[in-house]
């Protein structure tokens, strides 16, 4: 990534792309796809290849979230465009959207399997982008249901725990068939991902990053369940969502919180969470590759202990 990101020469942009990268938080795209061509059987070459050019993808997305969410932090930093102003920032995404590209033309591989590889991750990537604007339309569309809910994040998240699997069943010599049908399995694990991640955002993490999607304005998971479960619930919610970033407090944040728990949302959540491991766990399909399987199994046992751990 890093040989990519500097090109011909490390300039300006180059550096604010490596800033973001080499940040040492976990990249779990890029890791999901060295773990899948490993159990796999792949050379070295095309686990390093593949893995770069699914994490570096997924960085881009990051990027422009941010930029759109105005998120002011990112992997326990400040996101790109607070250090560099968004106009860079727009740069360094768009920059890292391309390099996915180049890193397949780096494997080893015959011209017509790196076509393959770079169309998978242009769909995947097209769908994340569609889900990235469905998601922003949850709230003003009235979309405040699990059906809504869940294609925003399969799109969004969930697209881009498939792509590391699809690219590795591909270089391992599977028809597109196969490795698409082996792929999307995978998509619960990007569902459950999503649910904890706004869990541990709101209960379990400490400033500055407490309440993330609350003071975003954010449709979550909690949200969805605290109005499935009382069809008024957005009366109290809705107010403080609707607040700007700048002008959301942390006691709104706290009256959020004990909102939701008080409904029962919190635990019903977490008891989804526990039913999609349960899925992945007993899925038959992966059950065909044993191997892909045990990868899938780990990954969402291990949202399950993050959840446990600290929302609890």
């Amino acid at each position: 990534m890093l040989t990519l990101v500097s090109g011909e020469r490390f300039e300006r942009l180059g550096a604010i792309v490596h800033e973001h990268l080499f940040t040492g938080a976990p990249k779990p795209r890029g890791s999901l796809a060295l773990a899948a061509t490993a159990a796999l059987g792949l050379d070295e070459e095309r686990q390093v290849g593949w893995a770069a050019a699914c994490a570096l993808l997924h960085s881009a997305g990051l990027i422009h979230d941010d930029i759109q969410d105005r998120s002011r932090y990112r992997r326990g930093g400040y996101s790109v465009w607070v250090r560099h102003g968004s106009a860079q920032a727009i740069n360094a995404g768009d920059l890292l959207l391309m390099l996915p590209t180049l890193a397949i033309d780096g494997l080893d591989v015959d011209a017509e399997l790196r076509w393959a590889l770079s169309l998978a991750t242009s769909r995947r990537a097209v769908e994340t982008v569609r889900g990235q604007s469905l998601e922003m339309c949850l709230m003003s569309s009235r979309r405040r249901d699990w059906s809504s809910y869940i294609e925003a994040v399969e799109m969004k998240t969930s697209a881009m725990f498939a792509l590391p699997v699809h690219g590795a069943g591909l270089l391992a010599g599977w028809s597109e068939e196969r490795a698409e049908r082996i792929a999307t399995r995978f998509q619960r694990i990007g569902l459950m991902r999503q649910l904890a991640g706004e869990l541990i955002d709101l209960y379990g993490r400490r400033k500055p990053l407490y309440g993330a999607y609350v003071r975003e304005g954010r449709i979550s998971g909690l949200v969805v369940e605290h109005i499935a479960r009382d069809p008024k619930g957005l009366d109290t919610l809705g107010p403080i969502l609707a607040k700007a970033p700048e002008d959301t407090r942390d006691e709104d944040v706290a009256a959020f919180a004990e909102h939701v728990d008080a409904s029962g949302s919190r635990s019903a959540v977490i008891d989804r969470i526990e039913r999609l491991c349960t899925e992945v766990h007993e899925d038959d399909v992966l059950a065909e590759e044993p191997a892909l399987a045990a990868v899938a199994h780990s990954m969402a046992s291990a949202v399950v202990t993050s959840v446990d751990a600290s929302s609890r």
